[in-house]
């Protein structure tokens, strides 16, 4: 069993027993419950469910308020117990961990409504926390999620559907994310760039199959034209294009790797993914593979005063 797995059961066990004397601390909870399950000590479930605990008791009136919002008039005291604690769990990992895929959040959840729960625990938790990650979802300001180019990072692209490679005519050899992407595709982007088949000029494209070399399905190729001549206005033309292109394969949840351009700055380029990229990426989510200064802060939140309470 994984540690996140293991912590999400130590924290519903905490949060169980919070219902109950709720003067306790949530790091006295979380050892209680590890007290009480007799399994050897694990120090990353540990934190991990001593964050979820803590994060659920310092939002408890947000996440009960959006939980009733979108629970088919459900009151949290009319629900069991065990039910309302797993959707606690759920919503403040969908509202306040965007590190955590929406997916991975929805089952671990469904998982643990069959352990702990009654036999209609688990479809009832799945349809609550369905409406509220849609919510969420498309409430969601900015990028979700900014991972620093790497080889761990392409190979953690385990949930996304399609990767989009912003490519200028000059930059070579490729660096940044599509440099990683390239080498996990054992040069087939340089290989179409080098016999001409692609040569990144605007509104290129490029469809390059990953073959299971990089988890993402289908790699996509998008030119933006000479590095030092991509303005706001062309990497916004590049992104619509690119979205398009999305929705027409299908893809769910999608990462771009963006290259750093002269012209622009971290600010400059954040606004346009966020206007032509993000903003129009409702059912599914966005990881940007790019200069670490192109985050912001904060987790995606929903709308409505429940959301204003929420992020605080």
């Amino acid at each position: 069993m994984g540690s996140r797995r293991t912590g999400r059961e130590r924290a519903l066990q905490a949060l169980y027993q919070l219902d109950q004397n709720d003067k306790a601390t949530a790091q006295d909870a979380v050892e209680s419950a590890w007290a009480a399950s007799e399994d050897p000590r694990d120090d990353a479930a540990h934190v991990f469910a001593t964050e979820l605990v803590a994060g659920v008791r310092e939002r408890l009136a947000a996440l009960d308020e959006l939980i009733e919002q979108h629970s088919q008039n459900w009151r949290i005291d009319r629900m069991q117990r065990v039910d309302r604690n797993v959707l606690r769990l759920g919503v403040f990992e969908l509202t306040q961990r965007s590190d955590i895929p929406r997916k991975v959040t929805i089952n671990e959840a469904i998982e643990l409504a069959k352990m702990f729960g009654t036999e209609d625990s688990a479809a009832f938790i799945n349809g609550v926390l369905d409406r509220i990650a849609i919510a969420v979802n498309k409430a969601r300001p900015d990028m979700s999620l900014v991972k620093e180019p790497s080889l761990h990072t392409v190979d953690a692209l385990e949930d996304i559907d399609a990767v989009v490679c912003l490519l200028t005519e000059d930059q070579r050899p490729l660096e940044g994310g599509a440099g990683f992407v390239d080498w996990r595709l054992c040069g087939a982007l340089s290989r179409a760039i080098s016999s001409g088949f692609f040569t990144g000029s605007p509104g290129e494209k490029l469809l390059v199959p990953s073959e299971g070399r990089v988890p993402a399905p289908m790699i996509f190729a998008v030119g933006l034209g000479r590095l030092g001549s991509v303005t706001s206005l062309g990497l916004e033309h590049a992104l619509s294009e690119s979205v398009v292109m999305l929705q027409k394969a299908k893809a769910q949840h999608i990462a771009v790797t963006v290259p750093l351009l002269p012209q622009l700055d971290a600010s400059g380029i954040r606004g346009v993914l966020a206007r032509a990229l993000v903003a129009k990426w409702k059912d599914g989510r966005v990881v940007v593979v790019g200069s670490p200064a192109l985050e912001t802060s904060g987790a995606p939140v929903p709308s409505g005063d429940a959301a204003r309470a929420v992020s605080r």
